[in-house]
């Protein structure tokens, strides 16, 4: 039996990726999908031709794409033909002639796919286990109710896993300018408190020189200003640096598309900007009042900004819990093509079948918190300024959390799947290629 090792190390690394404060991304474990082909999990890179072939029109359900969409459990998953000569029964059917028995004594599946559409055909084969059998436990008009709610979008085999290109110079870049704001950050943080305490010490000295004009009030007076100067400049710089974090991390994140990754940047660019001006204020400051003016306009300033750094950081998390979602969807469906092909060889996998289902539960069960945390942050940012956004950016943050741990058992669940497979004597086979790829999306309401 081939190495099956390499799938745990991938679900381990992605797994790790997803903090609840930021982290550097993974963008070598990266899988890709190929629609209406079953794809089997590659652990190497062989060469191997694969007969495997879709079917043409969409006809017939099985385990393949990745998307939004989730995947019927209880072995409730549809699989393609993978031999050319039986497609064309296949498509008079109108459904996979390979349905699981399991199945069979459950859920007339075969009367149900023949009541759909080819396109909802389509969609149905490209969910998932936990959505398919989400589908199945509902009435037929519900289920077919539900199926139109849906579209398959056909998506760029190069941003299956990404909402954008960043080159290789950009990221190092943006890894860089990261790091650097990191170090900075601690530097200044480092002396924060040193300041601050200085600061309170020469305070309290000068409540003794109240209505007292004397050379030693005098210079408490100047050593004042001084220290409340360099507390100030540092505590604006931490909070660029901070801020500088943010945008380094932006910058360098595939999973957030342009218009997001720029708009965030520029506002951040914007609020550096301001914050500077107003240090610059508080150097070239000769009093208290021109001090305490800096200070005021530097509160304001992060006050004004505070919800948006709560929310791009939020994205930033979010943006993992994405890519980590649709990697572990790819993977399920990779598992199940690992299974059909031990079905073919005669080997039993109703108990691996069992824990793929709980895999696929808790994957459902992490996009369900995801996509709530989601519509969160689409509210968030349409009243970012509202008294109580930074509660519902909380909110979205905790549901991201929640998807978070979801995935930790998810993972868990696909430690005893491997080592069940190797030991069952699975076959890991090369994947192969396919021209289209797709994801399920709501179906656009036309006005």
């Amino acid at each position: 039996m081939k190495k099956t090792i390499p799938i745990i190390i991938i679900i381990i690394f992605l797994i790790s990726l997803l903090p609840i404060t930021f982290a550097e991304q993974d963008n070598n474990a990266k899988r890709q999908v190929k629609a209406g082909v079953p794809i089997i999990l590659s652990v190497s890179n062989a060469n191997t031709e694969s007969q495997d072939t879709s079917s043409a029109n969409g006809n017939s359900v099985g385990s393949s794409g990745g998307g939004s969409g989730s995947g019927g459990g209880n072995g409730a998953n549809i699989r393609e033909k993978t031999a050319t000569e039986k497609q064309t029964n296949e498509q008079n059917q109108g459904v996979s002639s390979q349905i699981r028995n399991t199945i069979r004594a459950k859920v007339n599946v075969s009367n149900f796919m023949q009541n759909l559409s080819n396109e909802q055909k389509q969609i149905f084969t490209n969910m998932i286990r936990a959505e398919q059998k989400k589908i199945l436990e509902m009435d037929k008009d519900n289920a077919i109710q539900t199926l139109q709610g849906y579209q398959l979008k056909v998506v760029d085999k190069g941003t299956m896993l990404r909402k954008r290109v960043v080159t290789e110079e950009k990221k190092q870049e943006a890894a860089l300018n990261y790091g650097q704001a990191v170090s900075t950050y601690a530097q200044l943080n480092s002396v924060y408190k040193d300041k601050r305490q200085e600061f309170n010490q020469i305070k309290e000295q000068l409540r003794n020189c109240t209505n007292m004009d004397n050379e030693i009030c005098s210079k408490l007076r100047d050593n004042a200003l001084e220290s409340a100067k360099e507390y100030l400049i540092n505590g604006a710089n931490m909070i660029i640096e901070h801020l500088n974090k943010i945008k380094s991390r932006i910058q360098g994140t595939e999973e957030i598309d342009d218009a997001n990754a720029q708009g965030m940047t520029e506002s951040i660019n914007a609020a550096i900007g301001e914050i500077e001006t107003a240090i610059k204020e508080a150097e070239a400051a000769q009093t208290k009042a021109e001090v305490k003016e800096a200070a005021r306009k530097i509160y304001n300033i992060w006050n004004r900004f505070k919800n948006r750094e709560r929310l791009y950081a939020a994205k930033l998390i979010d943006a993992q819990v994405w890519n980590i979602l649709r990697s572990s969807e790819l993977l399920e469906q990779r598992l199940d093509n690992i299974l059909y092909s031990m079905e073919e060889q005669g080997i039993n996998v109703s108990d691996i079948d069992a824990k793929v289902d709980d895999f696929s539960d808790y994957i459902l069960e992490a996009k369900e918190k995801y996509n709530e945390a989601q519509e969160l942050l689409e509210q968030a940012g349409n009243a970012i300024d509202d008294a109580n956004a930074q509660e519902i950016i909380e909110q979205a943050r905790e549901l991201l959390k929640e998807a978070h741990d979801s995935l930790k058992n998810a993972h868990r669940t696909l430690i005893d799947i491997v080592k069940d497979i190797k030991e069952a004597g699975g076959e890991i086979s090369p994947e192969t290629e396919a021209e289209e790829l797709y994801e399920i999306v709501e179906a656009e309401v036309m006005e």
